[in-house]
């Protein structure tokens, strides 16, 4: 629905092209007066890469369903007659108009705030590049009035330079907010749907540097994955640490000797160990493993940039001071979420939550009393996108093949195994459990410690919203909705695998009334609402195939702008100017194995959100450049362009 922290993001909301699945052709609202109003839902192609002439609805189903372009096109080529036809069915032509611009990351000066009517001019923390268009996320804020200090993070999806300023950022805010002397925290996880592990560690470990988090995980236990398993980590055992393979493995997933073994301790001896299998409930499992993160190394591949020197605070490279006490006591922080946290943000939530003892405010969910929970998306370890699963197998085949092994041929192929095409699939691959758990987080029943609803007077205006929330915990617990406090299980060994009573939630028989009555906050606010892991083992040189060089905007045909970014030249990183395909959505995935970078607004508007446009970054890479590109000590070419399918 419409937020703030969604707009921020450049993300769409589902009434603007950010629905998952196919809702129907309509969609009706009904009033609290029982009136109804309906509407037909559009489709829009958000992922503006050259069409083709699609003239037919034959034409249609093979591009969008199948993946084939027309016979006649070739999206290749950038001649007038291909620019034309792509344009015509990609996006509106004011789209199209509107990028002609050369993309670079500095075309800007930084910005020093959001510049969104819901969050202050002026953050007293800011990050460096913070922005829409920017690689910062992390901002903070103090209400002096009430002594109360709000980290805000929506994202920990940083790569590059950025890794680095956001982990320095939180440490301002925690410094500056002690030196004003404010006495309470709020950390705002606003649609946050994750990002960086390694990220949401450190950020707690900043808040909590007296306590190692568990952040245990474990996969399934199955012929394959004991066949890519035992094959990668003995190849990776196998390495010297002056080999570049030793330092661009050190945190795939199929590497078991460098994480701890929980049950231990100490760094699983072999892939065996970690493989176990273990029985529940019917299916086998491997042991539970923890992160090494006393491993620089491991931190600096498990990040995904190896030219980014990155550690984790309070562990090895990165060491907090001896007997280091947390800035803030647990009682003191509470945690502000909208239910749209997943991934890192939930991890992130149940360290601050279930280790620290840190109580959770969730806002939002529908008009009925009873318990919300905050962290609502999947709570896995480790997404993990075919493409990348591809890239593995076709590295460990390469291994099996050197080494004469008949299990080379023990996946099925996979350029036939489908019968749609895939712009892009990702699974969960490893469960995040508790310790001395068995049964997965994302089964968990994880009420907040009390849930508000958002009003007119907080909706866009966050100042009023972080005083509503803090006021609920600290002073006003009768802020809270009712029968939603007592179902947390907040720093306490018990989870929660049943959820409420099926009699918790009621009714309000006038939700406005309701709404009305309620105090939201000291502080004044707006008259009017605004309508306004993932550490992988990536594909070396990927998406590098068919790619053209620029100049300038002339130079590149319709769905795609001339963008600088820094690539692998000559053995040295540096700028160069590339023809890369638009994409509309911040951060979604993109068929070159990249992320979309955003860069200015699209100047159109789809639903109640302006559209911003920008680029297909290429995929990041955990490899050195000047390395090469074949495993060590196999005498075999280099593995095959991940299949983007």
């Amino acid at each position: 629905m419409l937020s703030a922290a969604q707009d921020i993001q450049g993300l769409l909301n589902v009434f603007s092209g950010g629905a998952t699945f196919y809702p129907g052709d309509t969609i009706t609202f009904t009033f609290e007066n029982g009136t109804k109003l309906s509407d037909r839902y559009l489709a829009i192609y958000n992922d503006p890469g050259p069409t083709g002439p699609l003239e037919t609805g034959g034409d249609f189903y093979n591009f969008f369903v199948l993946g084939f372009y027309p016979a006649s096109f070739d999206p290749n080529q950038s001649d007038d007659t291909n620019n034309s036809s792509a344009s015509s069915s990609a996006v509106p032509s004011t789209l199209t108009a509107a990028a002609t611009s050369t993309a670079t990351s500095s075309a800007s000066p930084t910005p020093l705030s959001w510049n969104n009517t819901a969050y202050p001019d002026t953050p007293d923390v800011a990050q460096a590049d913070l922005g829409t268009y920017g690689g910062g996320y992390v901002s903070g804020y103090f209400l002096n009035s009430t002594s109360t200090s709000v980290l805000s993070i929506p994202s920990f999806d940083e790569y590059g330079d950025a890794v680095n300023t956001f982990q320095s950022t939180i440490g301002q805010f925690i410094t500056k907010s002690k030196a004003a002397g404010l006495r309470k925290v709020v950390i705002d996880l606003q649609q946050n749907v994750g990002g960086q592990s390694l990220l949401a560690i450190d950020a707690f470990k900043q808040f909590f540097p007296n306590i190692d988090p568990f952040v245990g995980s474990r996969m399934r236990a199955h012929p394959s994955a004991n066949v890519m398993g035992k094959t990668m980590t003995g190849y990776w055992d196998s390495l010297n640490d002056t080999d570049d393979d030793y330092y661009f493995l050190a945190a795939n997933a199929w590497v078991a000797t460098d994480r701890i073994n929980a049950n231990t301790g100490r760094n699983f001896s072999s892939w065996a160990e970690f493989f176990g299998p273990n029985l529940y409930n019917g299916d086998n499992f491997t042991n539970t493993q923890r992160y090494n993160l006393s491993s620089f190394i491991f931190d600096v591949a498990a990040i995904g940039n190896e030219d980014v020197a990155f550690a984790v605070y309070g562990y090895g490279a990165n060491p907090a001071p001896p007997n280091a006490a947390p800035p803030y006591a647990a009682e003191d922080i509470i945690i502000l979420s909208d239910g749209i946290c997943d991934s890192s943000c939930a991890l992130f939530m149940e360290m601050m939550h279930h280790e620290a003892g840190v109580r959770v405010v969730v806002a939002g969910g529908k008009p009925s009393t009873g318990p919300m929970q905050a962290p609502s998306g999947s709570r896995g370890s480790r997404s993990y996108a075919t493409y990348v699963l591809d890239a593995n197998i076709d590295f460990i085949q390469l291994l099996l093949a050197d080494q004469n092994s008949p299990e080379v041929n023990f996946l099925p192929n996979r350029t036939q195994a489908l019968d749609v095409d895939v712009t892009f699939a990702s699974i969960n691959l490893f469960d995040q459990v508790r310790k001395g758990e068995t049964i997965p987080l994302q089964f968990a029943y994880e009420a907040a410690d009390c849930r508000i609803f958002y009003t007119p007077q907080t909706a866009y205006n966050y100042t009023a919203l972080w005083q509503y929330a803090a006021d609920a915990i600290w002073n006003k617990p009768n802020l809270c909705v009712q029968g939603s406090t007592g179902f947390a299980t907040t720093g306490t060994n018990k989870t929660n695998f049943v959820g409420p009573p099926s009699g918790t939630p009621g009714t309000f028989s006038n939700l406005t009334t309701h709404l009305s009555t309620l105090n939201t906050s000291s502080i004044p606010h707006l008259t009017s609402l605004n309508d306004g892991i993932t550490a992988d083992f990536r594909p070396r040189n990927a998406g590098t195939s068919n790619v053209k060089s620029c100049n300038g905007p002339s130079d590149c045909s319709d769905g795609f702008l001339c963008s600088t970014v820094n690539t692998c030249q000559g053995g040295k990183v540096g700028p160069s100017s590339q023809c890369l395909p638009k994409c509309f959505v911040s951060l979604a995935p993109c068929r070159n194995g990249g992320k979309c970078q955003l860069q200015s607004a699209a100047g159109a508007a789809v639903g109640s959100q302006q559209l911003q446009q920008g680029f297909c970054a290429p995929a990041a890479n955990t490899q050195k450049c000047g390395t090469g590109t074949t495993p060590g000590q196999v005498n075999v070419g280099p593995p095959p362009p991940a299949k983007m399918r």
